[in-house]
């Protein structure tokens, strides 16, 4: 995901959006998905469906104040 999905590097009319399914071992899992629809994120299985959905809460909440970690130098 880019610092803003709009046309001037804004987040103005971005939609992101977490899509949670059902595996066939019946295990929830979420992605994240950029507003040009290609998948940036995806978690590990969870058994249940509260799980996922607090994991999701848990990153919306954080990811605004999140640094970021260059190691490529």
């Amino acid at each position: 995901m880019t610092a803003g999905d709009g046309a001037d590097g804004s987040s103005e009319g971005a939609t992101v959006k977490f899509v949670i399914t059902k595996d066939a071992r019946g295990e929830f899992r979420f992605k994240l998905v950029s507003s040009n629809g290609q998948t940036v994120a995806v978690s590990e299985g969870y058994q249940a469906k509260a799980s996922a959905l607090s994991t999701i809460e848990s990153i919306k909440a954080k990811a605004a104040s999140a640094t970021i970690d260059d190691q490529t130098a």
